[in-house]
């Protein structure tokens, strides 16, 4: 049995893949804890689905939010705190650069330390990264990444680039995957929202930020003359109020707040269309394999994605959508009217064969063999 930690730096509150992979590691007999940060309405201690949840507390979190300064005071009593405590652990999985970065300071006091860096996105390419924090990762992840034992990127573009630009052999691609879900058909939008059977629901669900299509959907469905279709935005975060301004002004457009993990798929598999909406604004948006492409996958949706390499891929090799040509207002209508005209059980059909290839019970197998060398003897 090996003791393992999987950190992050945040509050372990909607992190479905931290809990999956820490799930998995405990599953196969470990002692597994998950190390993150005490902010906001969470327990500083709490079991959180069976696995043990331990939210570091600092002194210096009563310091302004806004000023860089009090940023890097926070993050250092973080790391001091993170590995007084927990260095002599066997195994730290580190999610994302930040968590690493914590990680390999650990390993330099103590070198027996196995490190799992588990890269979410493309670090050094965030969307909306200062220039001067992208140059800090790009020169300190290549600095610290030869410390790792292991790699693990959540997209095959993501991968080949940290292979490419580390010269590495050791990058695994775990991708975001749900569990599988139950194939049933649920109602709950056309329910809820008294929506007509003759109309067709395409679903955007997930974190409501810049970045990921939101302005530009909202004013298509706000602009669209045709009541054929409409669209229902359903998750939470910073542009939460104005997707409830404009459901509340324009007849095609519903909100729906986020829903536990757990039920997602009753609310998915309400939908006709799922939507990938995420904007090229910087190459990890460009390189992005969103978790939500799986869980329309697992819902049997029929997805119309942006034109991003991986989610291209995904969906026109596997015939199971369509893809947004033009990056505007006039281009979503396009394809849009081009989705109403196809016939969606053809994609259903080709969905109902890959189903059963994408999801989380599947891909733990590839997490499994990156972990199997480390947790032997």
């Amino acid at each position: 049995m090996k003791k393992i930690i999987s950190l992050t730096i945040n509050n372990f509150k909607n992190d479905n893949r931290v809990y999956r992979m820490a799930y998995a590691l405990q599953e196969w007999g470990n002692e597994v804890s998950v190390v993150g940060l005490l902010k906001g309405d969470v327990a500083e201690h709490e079991v959180f689905k069976g696995i043990s949840v331990h939210r570091m507390k600092l002194r210096s979190m009563s310091l302004p939010d806004n000023n860089k300064i009090f940023g890097m005071i926070k993050y250092m009593e973080l790391f001091f705190k993170i590995i007084f405590q927990y260095r002599k652990k066997d195994i730290w999985h580190c999610n994302d650069f930040e968590a690493f970065l914590i990680g390999a300071l650990a390993k330099i006091t103590r070198p027996k330390l196995v490190l799992i860096y588990d890269c979410h996105e493309y670090e050094r390419e965030r969307n909306g990264m200062p220039k001067l924090l992208r140059l800090f990762v790009k020169v300190f992840e290549r600095l610290t990444i030869p410390l790792a034992a292991e790699v693990i990127t959540v997209g095959p573009s993501i991968k080949k680039e940290y292979e490419r630009l580390y010269r590495l052999s050791n990058v695994h691609l775990v991708r975001n995957t749900p569990h599988l879900m139950p194939d049933e058909k649920h109602n709950k939008f056309r329910e809820t929202f008294d929506i007509r059977e003759d109309q067709k629901i395409f679903l955007y669900q997930g974190i409501l930020t810049h970045g990921r299509g939101l302005d530009t959907l909202l004013e298509t469905f706000a602009q669209r003359q045709k009541d054929d279709a409409v669209v229902v935005i359903m998750g939470h975060g910073i542009l939460s109020e104005k997707v409830k301004q404009y459901a509340e002004k324009y007849p095609l457009i519903y909100f729906h707040p986020s829903v536990p993990y757990e039920q997602i798929y009753q609310y998915t598999s309400s939908a006709d269309v799922g939507l990938n909406t995420v904007q090229n604004t910087s190459l990890s948006y460009y390189y992005c394999f969103p978790n939500k492409l799986f869980e329309y996958i697992q819902a049997q949706l029929p997805i119309l994605t942006n034109d991003l390499p991986d989610c291209t891929a995904l969906v026109t090799s596997n015939h199971i959508g369509h893809v947004i040509q033009h990056y505007s207002i006039p281009g979503f209508q396009e394809a849009i009217d081009e989705m109403m005209n196809m016939d969606l059980q053809l994609f259903k059909s080709a969905l109902q064969k890959i189903k059963p290839q994408l999801h989380w019970e599947e891909e733990v197998k590839a997490m499994k063999k990156v972990y199997d060398p480390y947790l032997a003897g």
